[in-house]
């Protein structure tokens, strides 16, 4: 454990760590510079606001379950050190998602490839969790619902999740059929409160999503 780590404004008290050679085997098969991640087990205590458009990520600690519009939430669930989000395909299919930020590919079921139609954009390439990067296919998903926000025309690769939970990358929950990534959120302010149970997408034009000169990290 480290005695602490400081982002913006808050301190984080004593996180459980990951040894170096993880973190470089992490850094390696996601392509980037990294000195250590920040898990979900340290981010549980705050009401996080990761606003994308601006690059800047706001922390404060929760206390009662926010108030948010009838509807507006989706429900955000924490289990084996995993985000569980509540999404819709339609309106009367549901999914639960892992929430992944720093995912780059959104994941989904080849069971729902069926919902799918080819994308142009061509393959993605994904990290299989042993410092190997993979060329996947990838497809269109027309609609995706998180709470009251539904994203259209999202680029999605159809995905083995039994190998992913055999792998211990998907939790033990055997209902997890897909993982919302970072290129999903992008354009949008997430707000997720682990305490309170939610999480929130609003537009990416929405003013002061947190505080004004509040402290932050980018």
């Amino acid at each position: 454990r480290l005695p602490w780590v400081r982002l913006g404004g808050q301190e984080i008290l004593e996180p459980e760590t990951w040894t170096s050679v993880g973190v470089r085997e992490f850094a390696r098969a996601a392509g980037l510079p990294l000195d250590g991640v920040l898990g979900v087990e340290a981010l549980r205590p705050f009401r996080v606001t990761i606003d994308y458009p601006r690059r800047h990520l706001h922390l404060e600690r929760s206390s009662s379950p926010t108030e948010g519009q009838p509807g507006g939430d989706a429900v955000l669930t924490l289990r084996d050190g995993r985000l569980l989000v509540e999404t819709r395909l339609s309106e009367d299919l549901h999914r639960v998602m892992l929430l992944d930020t720093a995912s780059a590919v959104t994941l989904i079921s080849r069971q729902d490839v069926g919902r799918t139609r080819p994308d142009p954009a061509g393959p993605a390439l994904i990290a299989d969790g042993a410092s190997h990067v993979l060329p996947m296919p990838r497809r269109l998903l027309p609609s995706l619902w998180i709470g009251a926000t539904r994203l259209t025309d999202l680029h999605v690769v159809p995905y083995d999740f039994t190998r992913l939970r055999e792998a211990g990358l998907a939790g033990s929950s055997p209902a997890v059929s897909g993982i919302i990534g970072a290129d999903a959120l992008a354009g949008h302010v997430v707000v997720l409160d682990a305490s309170a149970g939610l999480l929130r997408l609003l537009p990416g034009d929405t003013p002061e999503a947190a505080p004004t000169g509040s402290p932050g990290a980018e």
